[in-house]
């Protein structure tokens, strides 16, 4: 299985120190370096939007591959604490896309997903790629839960109750994946052991603040944080909490 990521010399520390060293399949490694636009590509700035724009196209090659062969697609503020590879081809089995969790509501993360390549996966993102070409404000992770979730066909009773739950907070991941979308993709998230920092409370982290970890926990992404320090200070916690409940 190939697990592709993209980072910016601001982020090689994250990759050479977090995420390498973590991994525990044997998957095949397609790593891009991406240049540096902006002294340390901080999330929304110019420089990391103009990253993220190379993030997509990596994404849009994995989705055009002819060997059927499922691929990850990770960033690089991710740390492995088990064996991953078995529990996304189970998450996988029937769907196309499978997404990372990013709040309780049910949003999409786009920091972490497994797929099968084909034509309608590399049709959503190069969609993505134009909207973020022509929207500096948006990112990606913005224009996949528009079209997934936000521009889903099902009857208005449901759209609306499965809307009003996220924006107030509560848990509709149970509805999302069910709603129809232009693409006719088939998606669905990983459980919550692939754990992003705001998975279980939709709630922006900084150094210092408390983390709930997911159980059991098979990685973590150190989202809903700003910066490479603050990156890192939440994998170091995380670290050392699942560490000490071994």
């Amino acid at each position: 299985m190939k697990l592709y990521t993209l980072f910016s010399p601001s982020h090689l520390p994250l990759y050479r120190d977090w995420f390498v060293p973590s991994l525990q399949d044997e998957f095949e490694l397609i790593a891009r370096e991406a240049p540096q636009v902006a002294e340390d590509g901080v999330y929304m700035a110019q420089g990391w939007l103009i990253a993220m724009r190379a993030k997509v196209r990596l994404i849009i090659e994995a989705c055009q591959q002819t060997d059927g062969e499922p691929f990850i697609h990770s960033d690089v503020d991710v740390q492995f604490f088990a064996p991953v590879k078995p529990a996304i081809e189970r998450a996988l089995a029937n769907v196309d896309i499978v997404f990372q969790r990013d709040d309780p509501g049910g949003m999409i993360c786009c920091g972490f997903f497994a797929a099968r390549p084909s034509p309608k996966l590399a049709r959503l993102f190069s969609d993505v790629l134009t909207g973020l070409e022509s929207q500096s404000r948006l990112h990606d992770q913005n224009l996949i839960n528009r079209t997934l979730i936000k521009r889903a066909h099902a009857p208005r009773p449901l759209i609306r109750l499965a809307q009003e739950s996220w924006r107030i907070g509560l848990p509709a991941f149970h509805v999302f994946p069910k709603l129809a979308n232009d693409l006719a993709i088939k998606w669905d998230y990983l459980p919550a052991s692939f754990q992003s920092g705001g998975t279980l409370t939709g709630k922006p982290w900084k150094p210092g603040d408390a983390f709930r970890l997911a159980e059991p926990l098979l990685l973590h992404h150190a989202n809903w944080t700003t910066g490479v320090d603050a990156k890192i200070a939440q994998l170091k916690l995380v670290k050392r909490l699942h560490e000490a409940r071994r």
